[in-house]
């Protein structure tokens, strides 16, 4: 604190004006590393916001296929489920074959979510003042979380159906319709399939599960499109 003969030599005004400047300098310097800050966070945030588009783009590629096979495997689900019976009329075994080997095509669409995560967590900065964004994102990313709890199940019942399938073939029958290995040498008797009411009960679990997947797919979809058009403007 200035003693009372520096007031008097300079008067009480010119001190209070130093002093004032002095204050004013200290404020401009915190209000300039704050400035800094937000800069480096919007920054931060919008390069995040990048990444998780790119990686919402590349979701989409992959969610497409998904929805393109399963009509197909749904529709093959429910074909076999028709044509089990306890007096089932005769398929090649060829036909069969491709029934089943369309139902068993489809699977949980290779979804990575690590950018959107990392977008979320940011969600604290004051950068990031977009609440519709935030919520849509968010919608997103739970339904997500549940798609692949469902696909966790729906891969279960994937390989139900398949062990029941191979109680009454031979388990090398699929594998070799698609060129894994040779042939079998034991052929599939076809009325044993097409006479299974275990076939038909897990034929029947599949498609209800494909059917569920499925849906969660064109939600995605939809969520997907919620996020990122609306931020881009535009077409994804």
């Amino acid at each position: 604190m200035a003693d009372q003969s520096t007031i008097k030599r300079f008067g009480p005004k010119r001190f209070i004006g130093e002093a004032l400047s002095v204050t004013a300098g200290v404020l401009l310097a915190f209000s300039v590393d704050a400035w800094w800050s937000r800069v480096q966070e919007a920054e931060v945030v919008e390069g995040l916001r990048g990444a998780a588009r790119v990686e919402a783009m590349a979701n989409r590629v992959q969610l497409e296929r998904a929805e393109d096979r399963g009509a197909g495997a749904l529709a093959a689900a429910q074909y076999l489920t028709v044509l089990i019976r306890p007096q089932p009329e005769p398929i090649s075994p060829d036909s069969l074959g491709r029934i089943v080997g369309n139902m068993l095509s489809y699977g949980r669409a290779p979804l990575e979510f690590s950018a959107t995560d990392r977008l979320l967590s940011a969600g604290e900065l004051d950068v990031l003042r977009d609440g519709e964004f935030q919520v849509r994102l968010l919608r997103y990313r739970s339904a997500a979380t549940q798609y692949l709890d469902q696909a966790r199940r729906f891969d279960q019942v994937h390989e139900e159906f398949v062990q029941q399938f191979y109680r009454v073939a031979p388990g090398g029958y699929l594998s070799s319709n698609r060129g894994i290995h040779p042939p079998t040498d034991f052929p599939v008797q076809v009325e044993d399939v097409l006479g299974s009411a275990a076939v038909e009960g897990a034929a029947g679990n599949l498609a209800i599960w494909i059917d569920n997947l499925n849906w969660r797919v064109d939600q995605l979809l939809v969520l997907s499109d919620s996020v990122w058009t609306e931020v881009e403007g535009g077409a994804f």
